[in-house]
């Protein structure tokens, strides 16, 4: 098939989110690879967000829309004049807010080709199954074979949905910066770091990794060959739950969070990812839903061994018996023996570690930015 010549393709992203997490990576991820495609492009956001100083940071064009509910019919108007004034082509969503607003914006501009990412492995209920099956939206894009599959359980038409994987900036991780100054700040010794990078919310369920930590063997305790060693548990992230987190930690461990010689941080939210990975031993993730899980591809080009649970896409980076010890989700128990086996056998760790390395570059952001790419060229 002959290449199709860049400039034909012309695409304004849209994300409503007020926060930073995964999909805004992700969004400013593959607008920085469409850049090096040469392709034209902006993205329509909140003003004030972090989206916007970064996007503006990466010399990419920001425009600020203060949008109102998914009904928001003169925010939709906006959109449709921008997509219609710039001469652009494709109308691609990378929020369920930017979906419903997409969607709106096709009425206005029929000629617009709308494309939609997905990023979470619920099932599709209710009314929102209208925007699913509408024929305003030309694409989907699944973030895994599981949310895929779940789409087409819920009768999203096949013929509109590609998969295209998250990726992760492999060079970020190629060379770690040191983690000395975390250790002094988390008051962190020869303990063994159990890391976990997520937002406090349900379906990443940390309280199951909380329940599994708090019933480790003592430290000092003989299992099997080795030692149970001291352990810290750093909880990275923010949201709704922390409350109810701290108070779980708490009832195991008591008001100063250590018990056993073993003890929990609560870290909120971090800025200094790569330094926080070189700080971890492990990691561990606990959801019972997840859509793919790029902090946990971020571990992998750390070379961090990984306990996670089987929740949603997670099976489909963490290898069982090569790069990860997989639990069933909500199963405390299951994901303590995990967190156990790895604490007490660093050759365990050590093989992990150089299978999750070379597993990851399944991952890149190139990757991501070419099945991003194609879905465009079937559309332009």
């Amino acid at each position: 098939m002959a290449r199709l010549d860049p400039s034909r393709i012309s695409v304004l992203h849209l994300n409503a989110a007020r926060t930073w997490r995964g999909g805004e990576q992700q969004t400013l991820y593959l607008a920085e690879g469409l850049a090096k495609a040469g392709i034209r492009q902006a993205i329509i956001g909140r003003p004030g967000s972090e989206l916007s100083s970064r996007a503006s940071d990466k010399g990419i064009e920001f425009i600020p829309l203060a949008m109102g509910s998914e009904a928001d019919f003169l925010s939709a108007f906006r959109i449709a004049t921008i997509a219609r004034e710039g001469s652009y082509r494709i109308l691609h969503a990378h929020t369920a807010h930017a979906h419903s607003l997409a969607i709106l914006a096709r009425l206005f501009f029929r000629d617009l080709r709308v494309v939609v990412t997905r990023r979470v492995d619920f099932h599709i209920r209710g009314l929102s199954g209208l925007k699913y099956r509408t024929s305003l939206v030309d694409r989907f894009c699944a973030i895994s074979a599981n949310v895929r599959d779940i789409m087409l359980h819920d009768g999203v038409p096949e013929d509109r949905i590609r998969l295209a994987y998250s990726g992760i900036d492999l060079k970020r991780f190629k060379k770690l910066p040191s983690s000395a100054d975390l250790r002094k700040e988390f008051r962190i010794g020869r303990e063994l770091v159990v890391g976990c990078v997520g937002a406090l919310v349900d379906h990443k369920d940390q309280r199951t990794l909380i329940r599994a930590f708090g019933s480790l063997p003592e430290a000092g305790e003989k299992i099997g060959r080795g030692i149970m060693p001291r352990a810290v548990l750093v909880l990275v992230g923010d949201g709704n739950l922390k409350e109810e987190y701290e108070q779980i930690a708490r009832d195991l461990f008591g008001v100063g969070l250590k018990a056993r010689g073993h003890r929990i941080i609560f870290a909120g939210f971090r800025a200094d990812i790569p330094a926080l990975l070189s700080l971890f031993d492990i990691f561990a993730m606990s959801s019972k839903e997840e859509g793919l899980g790029t902090s946990v591809l971020d571990a992998m080009a750390a070379g961090l061994p990984l306990a996670v649970t089987d929740g949603g896409g997670l099976r489909e980076m963490a290898d069982p018996g090569k790069g990860a010890l997989v639990s069933p989700a909500r199963d405390p128990e299951r994901l303590a023996e995990n967190l156990t086996a790895l604490l007490t056998q660093k050759a365990l760790r050590d093989r992990f570690s150089a299978h999750n390395r070379r597993r990851v570059k399944d991952f890149s952001v190139e990757e991501m930015v070419k099945a991003n790419l194609a879905v465009y060229r079937e559309l332009v």
